[in-house]
């Protein structure tokens, strides 16, 4: 027999072991085992070494769109010399650059609204949106 109050039963064993008498674990401890610590340690390791190699690669990937893009914008300098889809807004601006007339910049703002009102490209109008 024990002392009053002291259970020496299987709840007392339970109790002992770290766990209530409903079967749950006491005193808030996550893990029983090493072993379930190493795995969790593990899958949080792995977890961040994931999300660094995608950023990684991700970087590569924003480098060689950098480089596309840079190789459109020499295109669009290119066709801003020869087109002739964009004489009027050379013609506008040269009258802006060149103070013709007081309302040249008017006139130009007016040009390019009329073009992007029309969906037609302007000399400004990006590659990528």
């Amino acid at each position: 027999m024990g002392l009053p109050g002291k259970s020496t039963g299987p709840a007392r064993k339970a109790a002992q072991a770290g766990y209530s008498d409903d079967g749950h674990i006491k005193g808030g401890m996550m893990f029983e085992t090493g072993i379930e610590k190493t795995i969790v340690t593990t899958a949080i390791v792995l977890w961040f070494a994931h999300g660094w190699y995608l950023n990684e690669r991700l970087k590569h990937v924003h480098q060689k769109l950098d480089l596309v893009l840079e190789a459109f914008d020499g295109l669009r300098g290119y066709l801003y010399e020869i087109d002739p889809q964009f004489n009027d807004e050379r013609q506008s601006h040269a009258a802006f650059e060149n103070d013709e007339s007081m309302f040249s910049g008017m006139n130009n703002m007016e040009l390019i609204e009329k073009k992007k009102r029309d969906g037609k490209r302007t000399l400004n109008t990006p590659f990528a949106q």
